[in-house]
């Protein structure tokens, strides 16, 4: 897995978008999009952003698939019924409005 951008690549990142649109702002339409200066092509940025994008969406759905299967596990014997001690039954009760 790839590792996270950090600030000064966001940075680049957007130094390159307003490189590539202050020739539009300026009225000099350029057929390479800008790429002649240094910069990337609007595609490549877009596949930038989509793809930091999905890596946050993938950790995000990852820590509550983890979370919500630590849970399962913790409640289960309390759930299915099974004889406990009432230490560990004692633990589930997180409210005092549920003993």
């Amino acid at each position: 897995m790839a590792a996270v951008p950090g600030p000064d690549d966001v940075l680049l990142l957007l130094d390159r978008v307003r490189a590539l649109h202050a020739p539009r702002a300026r009225g000099d339409d350029r057929a390479d999009g800008g790429e002649a200066a240094g910069g990337r092509l609007p595609d490549e940025l877009v596949a930038l952003e989509a793809s930091y994008g999905l890596r946050i969406r993938r950790t995000v759905v990852a820590v509550f698939v983890v979370a919500a299967i630590v849970l399962s596990v913790f409640f289960f014997p309390i759930s299915a019924g099974l004889p406990v001690p009432y230490w560990f039954w004692h633990i589930h009760m997180w409210s005092p409005t549920w003993i």
